[in-house]
């Protein structure tokens, strides 16, 4: 089995997991925002396996070099809140 099959069959066996994750986060992100006097939709997903796997091998075939490892997957495809700020199209119009 290739790499980035091994990668989507995890994916697959934590789907559930990142769907909670996702709901919990937007679930504590709209109470933030509401309590702050934001009026805001927020929204959340776990991405589709067969999406994934597309998006994964584009991005692989992008690479100067192959993925050798899972975690190199993880960390191109992750994109940590902490590390990582995602600035809306708004605030970056301002």
């Amino acid at each position: 089995m290739d790499l980035i099959q091994q990668f989507i069959d995890t994916y697959k066996m934590k789907w559930t997991f990142y769907d909670a994750a996702g709901r919990l986060a937007a679930e504590k992100l709209q109470l933030a925002l509401q309590n702050a006097g934001i009026r805001a939709i927020v929204t959340s997903r776990a991405k589709n396996p067969a999406r994934l796997r597309t998006k994964v091998q584009r991005r692989n075939s992008r690479r100067e070099e192959p993925y050798q490892t899972i975690e190199e997957i993880y960390d191109d495809i992750a994109c940590p809140v902490y590390a990582s700020p995602c600035i809306s199209p708004v605030t970056a119009a301002r």
